[in-house]
């Protein structure tokens, strides 16, 4: 969680990371389609790191 707030503060992802955060202490999580395009820009944005 404490990785997730600090790339929250720079992301344009930050709304969901911080809901996603959020969720691990029981409020709701975001959205199945919602999640996979973020977990896919970020795999897109490892894939372009190398």
């Amino acid at each position: 969680m404490d990785a997730g707030r600090r790339l929250a503060a720079d992301d344009p992802d930050a709304e969901l990371i911080r809901r996603s955060i959020a969720a691990r202490r029981g409020g709701p999580p975001p959205a199945g389609p919602e999640a996979r395009a973020f977990q896919q820009r970020v795999l897109d944005r490892i894939a372009a790191a190398h």
